[in-house]
Formats: C-alpha cells, structure tokens, sequence
C-alpha cells in the first residue's frame, strides 16, 4: 500500500469539486503520518457509472480538488486495503 501511494499519480483533474462527492460514500480512506509530523488524509471513491469514465477519485482533506485515478491504480490500491483488513 505504502508503494501505492507513494507512486500516486492522478490522469487528470476532475471538472468538478471535493463538495459534490457524498462523504459517506467514501470507498476508503488512507490516513498517514510522516516522521515530522505532517498529517495527511486521503478519501478515495470507486464509482461504478459507466465502464468507460474514469469514476475513481481521491481527495485530500482540506483540498477542494478532486483528482482522476485510472482504474488500474484505484483498483490495485482497493485491493491492497482489502487484504490488510
């Protein structure tokens, strides 16, 4: 997960912002401290609308932009979390 993350990269930038997303369908979130101290907090969705839309987003807290991830990167990261569960 920690190799996930930390090779993050989102295809594009979402037309819209953080406050349209339903916070409590949230399909996961990663919350991580660094060895300073910083705090961070990422709210991932896995949308099911179309097969051929990027439907997979991830947010970080305070941000109001909503980044696309492909769907290679935001399933391999679901995967990941479902198996530390």
């Amino acid at each position: 997960v920690v190799k996930n993350l930390a090779n993050l990269s989102a295809v594009d930038i979402a037309d819209f912002k953080s406050n349209a997303l339903d916070p409590k369908k949230v399909s996961f979130t990663l919350e991580i401290t660094t060895t300073d101290e910083t705090h961070y907090k990422l709210d991932f969705w896995v949308n099911d609308k179309n097969k051929d839309d990027n439907d997979y987003y991830v947010v970080r807290e305070g941000v109001d932009t909503v980044y696309e991830l492909t769907k290679f990167v935001a399933e391999n990261m679901n995967k990941k979390i479902k198996f530390l569960e």
